[in-house]
């Protein structure tokens, strides 16, 4: 049976970009909306603001679902690390037996 190599390292690393697109996402303010009053043409004006609210209620499922992915990952990388510890444990133990 081949071994499973997992680099908890590359997870980790994984799950801080991810938490930080979150953080970006989050922080992200609605700036188009604030030209809605500048555009004379009524339809223009109308299709920005139309933009501007659905990438507000976009952004947010997105930066959602960046977030629940983050936390996975970050526990995919902490399994792995409990796992092979206890796996250590385990194989130590059956060493000294």
């Amino acid at each position: 049976m081949p071994d499973l190599v997992v680099n908890t390292e590359n997870l980790r690393n994984l799950a801080t970009r991810l938490s930080t697109v979150h953080s970006t996402l989050s922080d992200a303010a609605g700036d188009a909306g604030d030209l809605v009053p500048m555009i004379p043409h009524a339809t223009l004006a109308g299709a920005v603001q139309s933009f501007t609210n659905d990438w507000d209620r976009h952004r947010k499922d997105l930066a959602e679902k960046v977030d629940q992915l983050q936390q996975r990952t970050s526990g995919a990388a902490d399994a792995f690390d409990s796992t092979d510890g206890q796996l250590a444990d385990k194989l130590e133990e059956a060493g000294s037996k």
